[in-house]
């Protein structure tokens, strides 16, 4: 039997006949026209004014941060997400201050958010959507950073098509940042967006993404940039992604349907119970194990391996790791990635597949 993988990206093959026009056009790099039809395509799908397509996620958020924070400034972020905001941070010279995750929904806590700005105020705050799951508590967020001038940047990364009151994530910040690396809900390959209401913002990243130059003289650099651009044939790719979200979403909620209704009744894991006004696009399927079982773990990822289930262990808390912190204060981080993996879950992941992974956990937990 095949290993049934963690995930995979869905029809890539569609693009290829759009490719192969732009392989005999000879426009493959950043220049040519789809790179500028993804990003109109893109901000009218979130419903943002401006959309600035990146070269990948990570650089999206390095340029977000780059024109607000200063040497030493102090940026927020959620203790439980990927390396990556960590990395940002560093890379923009600012330090990381870590906030712990709510017990109950597995994000950022506001709570925690409060008391930390009140220890150590910080200048920007990268709010992470996490699992396709929104953050319930953006807009209590939103109005606290507006309050106390706190820039806004939302970490879409694995939160593409995912709306909270009827609105996309990365539209209630200063900026929205999205990852398009191939396990993505929509993928390019590489590549990231920026999103932002605000037109001066947009000109800045515009500006930062094409090495600093000047958009009226070529080769007259205005400020410090970098090359964050993201290629004609990678935009291609994200071209027919985005026409082909309607499935993509459909087949992805089928899934992880499929996940909970079989194993709903188990009494060997928790799952997100999420309100009615969050309309989640799942990711991966995150499975986080009750507390009295929270010692089987390896047992089961060793299990699932052996029956050619792939999974991953869920992210490490970043204020664990001596790069980016000195003390490990989130206890609830910890506890939950202690306890968490993810499962299979992509659009062509077979519903039989799906029972056999759930079967196979039962198996384990029942012998």
């Amino acid at each position: 039997m095949k290993m049934i993988p963690i995930s995979k990206p869905y029809n890539i093959k569609s693009a290829s006949d759009e490719i192969q026009k732009i392989i005999k056009k000879d426009w493959i790099s950043s220049a040519g026209k789809n790179v500028t039809r993804f990003e109109k395509l893109f901000a009218k799908f979130v419903g943002s004014k401006y959309a600035i397509s990146m070269s990948n996620g990570t650089v999206a958020i390095i340029s977000s941060l780059s024109f607000v924070v200063k040497k030493n400034d102090f940026v927020a972020l959620p203790a439980l997400t990927f390396g990556a905001c960590g990395n940002a941070i560093l890379s923009v010279g600012a330090k990381p201050i870590f906030i712990d995750t709510d017990k109950d929904k597995w994000l950022i806590s506001y709570e925690d958010l409060k008391k930390k700005f009140k220890r150590t105020p910080f200048k920007a705050l990268i709010n992470v959507h996490l699992n396709g799951y929104a953050t319930e508590d953006i807009v209590k967020i939103k109005k606290f950073c507006k309050k106390n001038k706190i820039f806004l940047v939302e970490d879409c990364a694995e939160a593409f098509g995912t709306k909270i009151n009827k609105k996309h994530v990365g539209t209630f910040g200063d900026i929205g940042t999205f990852s398009l690396f191939a396990n993505k809900t929509i993928t390019t390959g590489e590549g990231g967006m920026c999103i932002t209401n605000n037109f001066k913002i947009a000109k800045k990243i515009r500006i930062l993404r094409d090495h600093g130059m000047s958009p009226k003289k070529k080769y007259w650099h205005i400020m410090k940039g970098y090359n964050h651009r993201m290629t004609n044939l990678q935009a291609t790719i994200g071209i027919s992604q985005i026409k082909q979200t309607k499935n993509i979403f459909k087949l992805r909620e089928k899934i992880y349907n499929q996940y909970t209704d079989n194993l709903k009744f188990e009494n060997f894991f928790d799952y997100i119970k999420y309100s009615k006004n969050m309309e989640p696009v799942m990711w991966y399927f995150p499975f986080t194990l009750n507390k009295k079982f929270k010692s089987k773990k390896k047992g089961l990822l060793s299990f699932l391996k052996k029956n050619h289930i792939e999974t991953r262990n869920f992210f490490y808390p970043l204020d664990q790791m001596k790069v980016f912190s000195k003390k490990s204060t989130c206890i609830n981080s910890e506890d939950i990635s202690n306890r968490s993996f993810y499962l299979p879950l992509y659009p062509d992941l077979k519903l039989k597949n799906v029972n056999f992974i759930c079967n196979k956990i039962k198996m384990f937990f029942n012998s």
